[in-house]
């Protein structure tokens, strides 16, 4: 069974940290189960700029509580996989609009801005030449 969101035309997923997006990806479509574990799995093997690993020993995953990162599939497969790395796996309060412990709605926020001034930049450029 899939259970994603049906009518999303492309998922963005990133890992941010304290220094900024440390690896992302783009899908065309909505995402899935096996989408979540194969973005893990790309991004245990990221290195920062400076050689760091994007993910290390110690360090704490938060996620947000979309259906499919709790089925009952995948996330012992995630678990699993972020604890052999010695990475631990929490989630989200449930999501409130006026909980400050929602952050995913302010980068979703910032990036629509910026995914709105980079096309309107590219359409001024454009419509300018």
């Amino acid at each position: 069974m899939n259970c994603s969101a049906s009518n999303a035309t492309f998922t963005i997923n990133l890992l941010y940290s304290v220094v900024g997006v440390d690896y992302f990806n783009i899908l065309q479509g909505p995402s899935n189960g096996l989408e979540l574990l194969n973005f893990f799995h790309d991004a245990l093997q990221v290195e920062r700029a400076n050689g760091s690993a994007a993910l290390e020993r110690g360090d704490v995953v938060v996620m947000d509580n979309c259906g499919f990162h709790h089925s009952r599939h995948n996330e012992p497969l995630l678990r699993n996989m972020l604890n052999t790395c010695g990475i631990e796996l929490i989630y989200q309060l449930p999501y409130s609009p006026q909980s400050e412990y929602t952050p995913n709605s302010k980068h979703n926020q910032n990036i629509t801005q910026r995914l709105a001034i980079s096309h309107s930049s590219t359409v001024e450029a454009v419509t300018r030449n």
